[in-house]
């Protein structure tokens, strides 16, 4: 099952080593580790598509990426699938053709494709956290530059350079 390795692919991307526990706080520490250590819910349904599995069965509310944090529950809202939010959006799907979307939470409208459908969002986040798991170690060097082969890389894995916006605003 997809979601089942980018839970398993998550975990293994949890910072660690000397370096990241001698930088940060034991409190941050801990909630760091819980982005990246996804519990199951007790009565798991499997779902065909990978984000309502993750979000169903897992305690995915501590899922966060930039701005964006996932829900604990998909929310419905105007035929749209809402799985995710940020301060001003909400990431969704629809029941039509799967792709991954960002609307704006005030008038529902698109601002920007994500990925082509949940899978490749997913695999394109997985890139993220260990952008972000190697910038806590202490192994990036030029956080810019390598800011900028990351975005390139996860809109790639999401279909395409038409993904390079969102990637822009979920790796501030």
């Amino acid at each position: 099952m997809f979601t089942e390795k980018f839970v398993q692919d998550l975990k293994s991307l949890i910072p660690h080593g000397e370096y990241f526990y001698s930088k940060y706080s034991p409190e941050f520490i801990n909630s760091i580790q819980k982005e990246y250590l996804l519990l199951p819910k007790e009565d798991m349904i499997i779902e065909e598509n990978c984000i309502v599995d993750l979000v169903n069965n897992y305690k995915s509310k501590y899922i966060r990426f930039g701005d964006y944090s996932f829900l604990e529950m998909i929310e419905i809202f105007n035929g749209h699938n809402i799985f995710c939010e940020s301060s001003d959006t909400y990431l969704c799907f629809d029941g039509q053709d799967g792709k991954i979307m960002e609307i704006d939470r005030d008038d529902n409208s698109l601002i920007d494709y994500c990925a082509e459908n949940s899978e490749l969002f997913l695999k394109s986040i997985l890139i993220i956290f260990k952008f972000s798991s190697d910038n806590m170690m202490g192994l990036i060097n030029d956080r810019n530059k390598e800011r900028e082969k990351i975005i390139k890389e996860c809109s790639i894995v999401a279909g395409g350079n038409k993904y390079v916006g969102f990637f822009e605003r979920a790796l501030w």
